[in-house]
């Protein structure tokens, strides 16, 4: 079968890496490579997300859950997983309603020797960021911190305590993947979704929400830590598309009288 222009780019920008090195070594004049145009890639697939009426359904259910301010966190922040699990609560900006995202959680999915986990920079510079929040999720994430206190008394010093506003039973930071295979289909099972549904798919489903409402791009691109406005546009390309079609008829009903089709 043919190579998927993934691959294509890939092998390309090695081998001009390393014609370019030959160049520099005087072993060639001129990298030939640097004639070959790899393959375009293929426009980005249209993101999975959760309608407003799923968002509901899914959050009614979470109600009670150990997790009910993550899962609250996830829908009404658009943060990355990894930058939910390496929220600390001094991260947690309670006067102003909003949490600083400034380090993401690295669990490697096999050990080989190194650390089980550590924190990193987030994905990119946008990345950094303040996201403010409703006041529903501020009081979720006050009354976890108070379970995870009580968690902390009752473990004694037998809880290890990194700072983490989503962590274990005894204070280690939680892991993705039961995390997302355990407890959060757990919830989408009990409000009657789609089992396919991903984690990162309430991410997608914030901002496309936004979108959806009106919401400047700039501002989701702002809150989603996008790296441009533009990149924020094309993931979510058909939504606004939906929203020049609106303006359209808009126009047809300010300028010519028409009725929305």
């Amino acid at each position: 079968p043919p190579l998927a222009a993934t691959t294509i780019r890939k092998v390309h920008a090695c081998l001009h890496q390393a014609l370019r090195f030959a160049v520099k070594m005087r072993m060639l004049a001129y990298p030939p490579s640097a004639d070959v145009d790899p393959p375009r890639m293929p426009r980005e697939r249209k993101v999975r997300a959760l309608s407003k009426a799923q968002l509901e359904a899914f959050l009614a259910a979470a109600a009670g859950d150990r997790w009910q301010a993550l899962w609250m966190l996830a829908v009404q922040s658009g943060c990355r997983p990894e930058e939910i699990l390496g929220l600390k609560w001094h991260r947690v900006l309670w006067d102003h309603s909003a949490i600083s995202i400034e380090e993401v959680l690295i669990r490697p999915r096999k050990r080989n020797g190194g650390a089980a986990w550590w924190l990193d920079a987030p994905k990119t510079r946008n990345s950094r960021r303040i996201v403010t929040l409703p006041l529903p999720v501020m009081r979720a994430l006050e009354k976890h911190r108070l379970k995870q206190n009580e968690e902390k008394a009752f473990y004694g010093a037998e809880y290890c305590d990194h700072g983490f506003v989503f962590a274990s039973r005894k204070g280690e930071p939680v892991r993705d993947q039961r995390l997302s295979s355990e407890f959060f289909k757990a919830v989408l099972e009990k409000a009657g979704l789609p089992a396919s549904t991903r984690l990162y798919d309430l991410r997608h489903s914030h901002a496309s929400m936004m979108l959806a409402h009106g919401m400047d791009a700039k501002v989701v691109s702002e809150r989603m830590g996008h790296s441009s406005v533009a990149f924020t546009l094309d993931v979510y390309v058909h939504l606004v598309e939906d929203q020049q079609k609106q303006a359209a008829q808009l126009l047809d009903r300010l300028f010519y009288g028409a009725s929305a089709g």
